[in-house]
């Protein structure tokens, strides 16, 4: 949303902005309302600085990642933990740490995105919907065409 930076906390969202001493706050509509800080980890994972990621539980802990989880489903959460092997008690420390993504946890992250889009993509085509503002988030190069058209079977 513009240059704003925006965090979801239970479902709402609400504006970060940077403070003198290099912290973040919540931004109140009033200038002299209590502003909490928040913490993150450069990666996506912000929380209000007075929660106790100790406290939370099972999914939680993952759709409080950030961004790299939005769209995923809980069986698609629970498939994430079994394949990078990323259990709570991780997920806990690097919330409370403030620690960035283990490499093969944003990376499976990034790849299951990927992977998503490219399926939307694919079923727009199949549907026949204008494939302009997919094709256009997809990197492409200039260079190429993409031609649909119908299956061809090459079995016989």
């Amino acid at each position: 949303m513009g240059d704003k930076t925006y965090i979801r906390v239970q479902g709402r969202a609400y504006e970060v902005v940077g403070t003198e001493a290099g912290q973040y706050q919540v931004r109140h509509p009033r200038d002299d309302a209590y502003q909490p800080p928040v913490v993150h980890n450069g990666a996506g994972a912000w929380r209000l600085e007075a929660e106790d990621p100790q406290q939370w539980e099972g999914l939680t802990l993952w759709r409080r990642l950030g961004h790299l989880v939005d769209g995923m489903g809980d069986e698609d959460l629970l498939n994430m933990a079994a394949i990078t092997g990323i259990d709570e008690a991780r997920l806990r420390r690097l919330h409370s740490n403030s620690e960035p993504l283990p490499a093969l946890l944003g990376d499976s992250l990034v790849r299951w995105q990927m992977s998503r889009r490219v399926t939307d993509v694919i079923a727009a085509m199949r549907d026949g919907q204008p494939l302009a503002t997919e094709l256009d988030a997809l990197p492409w190069p200039c260079s190429h065409a993409c031609r649909v058209g119908r299956p061809v079977c090459w079995c016989g």
